[in-house]
C-alpha cells in the first residue's frame, strides 16, 4: 500500500530497530498520520490499526525487533540502495589505516555492531569531517540512512550536513543536529527534488570532530 503527499510512503514489514522517544497521537486515520510524518520530514512512522494511533519522530536504534500485530511500519518509498560498493572518499582517515577505518567500510553492506574499536569508518580529528560517495550517475536521491558507531561514543555524530553535487559545487539537501547516541540508526530525509551523483555527508559545527559510522546507505527512485 502505497501513500501519497508530497513524499511516497509505502508499507513495510520488516523492522530492524527499536523505536524510542516517539511523539505519539490519536489519528482519525492513516491519512492523517502520514501528514504528520510528511510535515516533520520523517522517513519512517507506525500506525497502529485498530486504535488509529500514530507514533512519528521517533529515535531509533538497531535492533531486530518485532512489532506488535497492530501496528504498521510505513517508510519513504525507494527501489535500492545506490552507496552500495560504489567509490568513496573521505577528509581523513583515522590513523591513515584505510584497512581498519576507511571509508570503504562505510559501503560494504556490513552493520558490524559488537565491541570492536576498528572495522567502522572513521575520520580522524578535524573540525569539518567528511565522507563522500560516487553514485556513477545522477540519480535522485530519497534519504541517507546512517548507522551510527555500535559499542560507545554515539554522540560524536551532529550537526551532519547531508550534501549533494552534480559535479560542480554541492548543495545542502538535509541535516542531522543530533547529537546521536550509541546505535542510532539516523534516516536524513533530502528536500525534493535531489539529483546528484556525488552525496557527501559532513560535520559543519564545532571543532575537533570525528566522523564514526558503522554503515551509510543511499536510498534512490530508481
Amino acid at each position: 500500500m502505497t501513500v501519497a503527499t508530497q513524499y511516497s510512503y509505502i508499507l513495510r514489514n520488516n523492522s530492524f530497530y527499536k523505536a524510542l522517544n516517539c511523539s505519539e497521537f490519536r489519528v482519525t486515520s492513516l491519512i492523517q498520520c502520514v501528514s504528520l510524518a510528511a510535515e516533520s520530514k520523517d522517513v519512517s512512522f507506525f500506525f497502529n490499526t485498530n486504535d488509529k494511533v500514530c507514533k512519528w519522530q521517533c529515535v531509533f536504534l538497531y535492533s531486530f525487533e518485532n512489532l506488535e500485530e497492530s501496528w504498521r511500519r510505513f517508510e519513504l518509498e525507494w527501489k535500492r540502495n545506490s552507496a552500495l560498493f560504489q567509490p568513496s572518499m573521505a577528509s581523513s582517515v583515522y590513523g591513515s589505516d584505510p584497512k581498519k577505518w576507511g571509508s570503504s567500510l562505510a559501503t560494504d553492506g556490513k552493520i558490524k555492531g559488537g565491541v570492536a574499536d576498528t572495522g567502522f569508518f572513521s575520520t580522524s580529528f578535524e573540525n569539518s569531517p567528511w565522507i563522500r560517495v560516487d553514485l556513477k550517475d545522477n540519480l535522485i536521491i530519497a534519504f541517507v540512512r546512517v548507522f551510527n558507531r555500535m559499542y560507545k561514543l554515539g554522540e560524536r555524530l551532529h550537526d551532519v550536513a547531508l550534501e549533494v553535487s552534480r559535479g560542480e559545487g554541492y548543495e545542502q539537501r538535509g541535516y542531522f543536529r543530533g547529537p546521536g547516541v550509541t546505535n542510532q540508526v539516523v534516516d536524513i530525509l533530502c528536500d525534493p527534488p535531489s539529483l546528484g551523483r556525488y552525496v557527501r555527508l559532513k560535520i559543519i559545527n564545532g571543532g575537533n570532530n570525528i566522523l564514526q559510522i558503522d554503515e551509510m546507505e543511499i536510498y534512490t527512485l530508481f
